[in-house]
Formats: C-alpha cells, sequence, structure tokens
C-alpha cells in the first residue's frame, strides 16, 4: 500500500478532485513519463496508464500529464490504466520546447522545492545560477543554492564573494558526497510530504547527489570527459523517487 500523502496528496487536492466528473475514481500522481504512456502511483500499486480520447484529442499535447501531475484514472487491466482527467496544476517548472520562441512545455509540476545545483569546479557559473533562480521565481518555487564536490579545491571566499548578492535571499548548502554530513543537511531541508526538483546543468553532480540522499544506486551517472571537461546527460527523463521518511524526488 502507498499512502499518498508521503507523496503530497492533501486535502486541497481532494477538493479538486470533488470538482471532477471522474470524482468516484481513483486518484494517483504520474511518477514517469514515458513517450505514449505514464507510470502513476496510486494508493495500491504503481500503473501504466494511456490517455483516454478526450484528453488525447481534446487537449493541446502542452497540456497532456507531466512529471508530478495528480491524475484520476481507471485501471483497465493487470497493471494497466487510462488516464480520464488531470487536475489543476500548481507550481510547475517549464522548460523552452526546442525550435520555439514562446511555447513552454511543464516538465514538473506540483514543485514545493527546487535545490539549484552547481558544482566547486570548472562548471561553477554564478549567471547560470541567477538564471534557474529567476525562472523558480515565476513559478512560486522555493529555491535552495547546492554547491556540489566542496571536497575539491577551490576558494571559498572567492565563491562567496560571487554569491553575496544572493546571500540571505536563498538557503546554500556546501555538500560533498564524502561528507556524509553534508549529505544529511541536505536532506533535512526536505519536509515530509513535499516535493523536490534537482535542476542544473549537466556534470555538476545531480545523479549523485540523489542516490546519495536515497541510500542506493537509483540513477545512473557518468564522469566528466577529460576532453571537453563537461558532464555527460546520464538523466534523460524525469522520475519521481520517495525519500524514506521525507519528501519526494523529482
Amino acid at each position: 500500500m502507498n499512502n499518498l500523502y508521503n507523496y503530497g496528496w492533501n486535502d486541497s487536492l481532494q477538493q479538486l478532485k470533488e470538482q471532477s466528473n471522474y470524482r468516484e475514481l481513483l486518484n494517483a500522481r504520474v511518477a514517469v513519463t514515458h513517450k505514449t504512456c505514464y507510470d502513476v502511483i496510486t494508493e495500491i500499486e504503481m500503473l501504466s496508464c494511456e490517455l483516454s480520447g478526450n484528453i488525447m484529442f481534446g487537449r493541446e499535447p502542452s497540456e497532456y500529464p507531466c512529471t508530478g501531475d495528480w491524475v484520476i484514472i481507471q485501471k483497465t487491466d493487470e497493471a494497466k490504466g487510462i488516464i480520464l482527467d488531470i487536475l489543476p496544476r500548481k507550481k510547475v517548472l517549464y522548460r523552452l520546447k526546442a525550435g520555439t520562441v514562446s511555447e513552454r512545455q511543464a516538465i514538473a509540476s506540483y514543485v514545493d522545492k527546487a535545490f539549484v545545483v552547481q558544482s566547486l569546479d570548472d562548471n561553477f557559473n554564478v549567471r547560470r545560477i541567477e538564471r534557474f533562480l529567476l525562472q523558480l521565481s515565476e513559478s512560486d518555487i522555493e529555491a535552495v543554492i547546492v554547491l556540489t564536490k566542496s571536497d575539491l579545491e577551490f576558494s571559498r571566499d572567492e565563491v562567496e564573494k560571487a554569491l553575496l548578492h544572493l546571500k540571505g535571499k536563498y538557503p546554500m548548502c556546501y555538500t560533498s558526497i564524502h561528507s556524509p554530513e553534508s549529505i544529511e543537511n541536505l536532506r533535512k531541508l526536505i519536509s515530509q510530504g513535499e516535493t523536490v526538483v534537482f535542476t542544473g546543468s549537466s556534470g555538476v553532480g545531480k545523479s549523485t547527489l540523489i542516490n546519495k540522499l536515497v541510500g542506493q544506486e537509483v540513477l545512473e551517472t557518468s564522469h566528466i570527459s577529460n576532453s571537453t571537461g563537461k558532464g555527460r546527460h546520464t538523466t534523460t527523463r524525469r522520475e519521481m523517487i520517495l525519500l524514506a521518511g521525507s519528501g519526494v524526488l523529482i
């Protein structure tokens, strides 16, 4: 059995469900978005669901479910179902669709907090941090600046000078996968039932950090390229991970 309150379900969502024509059916949260189907978590199990015809042909693709959405489903077969309705979104993280100027693609919804991850190596870029913070502010998502790889040689004075204009506005955490204390300090920032996303450029250590928080290898990781000094994209989909005794990671 899954306690959906651990995944963020609350009384406000229940009220939204009561307004749906399908309020008597199961509510679920989208955990993984595939090209043609969705893995959703119900109180009982995880199901692979397709969209109903009304959603597929009655809505724009930008309105299709994204990771974190709350939906109403009907189970149709063993481990399968159909998404019949999508509850109104709140606190949505967007990105611009490739090749467009203004069309946005929802990549995660009902996001309470975002960890803006930057590494203390050649990838460190204050302007990039600022761009992420601006985007999160527009979506009313709380932000935390997470500085990874603090075991490397770096000038703390120079880093703090570069981030001085952000100090006091956003919590900042120095972390290292070799420092359990720093990982535990980060874990304390995730409350039970809270949804947290990890955002940042490739190679800054998001997947490795999540693996440490969860306590097992749930995401693939890769090394920095010796030729370019940049990381490779290893996490190619948005996936929801329940953190024991705490919140949900995307």
